[in-house]
């Protein structure tokens, strides 16, 4: 029995292939390869913290070619009927993206979490049946507002990402974020020793502690110095 997460990768990827993902024709004009579509996943209205309220389309088509008329689609993914209902309790919630589209589509497991909710006229229905999808009711062609500048942003860094190299990019301005985090604590660490040490010997006549990341840990090497001083501070 498959989980939401693996309903949802599953829709995904049928919803992938209905655009054809990454088609490629050879123009005989020029004899090069031309992109008809861009498809996207997880795409916001925006970007930064000082944008717009976050919402998200679970993937966008957007068609390249004049002759497709530059079209943009968009999806919504639902794997439970508990999900869909709480994205209905929200009615305006998908224009976050939606407003930009030319069709609205959802997507749903199966076309009986359907049974007694309303759909928004504005939407298309697409329901999975044989492995494949069935369309429950035509998406309206709508009429999309004007692209901001923060959902262009949006767009282009979703695409970056979405890009041959894009997740190697990613991946290294994650593990340099963890490393500098890293050897940044490390070297913190190494202060508060230098500072701590001559205190801890002052109130160790034993021998000399050695404070050290690998040898005594800071933290404790606090604990310890503090629990000293209150033992002095008691009557």
């Amino acid at each position: 029995m498959l989980s939401d997460d693996q309903k949802s990768t599953l829709l995904l990827e049928l919803v992938a292939e209905r655009h054809q993902v990454a088609k490629e024709r050879l123009e005989p004009s020029t004899k090069a390869l031309a992109h008809r579509e861009v498809f996207l996943t997880e795409v916001s209205n925006g970007t930064g913290v000082t944008g717009p309220r976050a919402n998200y389309a679970d993937a966008l088509a957007v068609s390249l070619w004049p002759s497709d008329g530059f079209t943009c689609v968009g999806y919504e993914i639902k794997a439970s009927r508990s999900d869909l209902k709480r994205e209905l309790a929200l009615p305006d919630k998908w224009r976050g993206v939606g407003r930009y589209c030319s069709q609205w589509w959802l997507v749903v497991w199966s076309a009986k979490m359907l049974d007694g909710l309303v759909i928004p006229p504005e939407w298309g229905v697409l329901a999975y049946e044989d492995e494949g999808l069935r369309r429950i009711s035509q998406a309206p062609t709508l009429t999309p507002t004007p692209w901001t500048r923060p959902f262009i942003a949006a767009l282009l860094r979703r695409a970056a990402e979405s890009s041959p190299g894009g997740g190697l990019l990613e991946y290294c301005r994650l593990k340099g974020y963890k490393d500098g985090h890293r050897h940044g604590r490390a070297e913190v660490n190494g202060e508060v020793a230098k500072a701590l040490a001559p205190l801890l010997a002052d109130y160790c006549a034993s021998e000399p502690w050695r404070v050290h990341e690998r040898t005594v840990p800071v933290a404790w090497a606090v604990q310890r110095l503090v629990a000293l001083l209150d033992a002095e501070r008691a009557p």
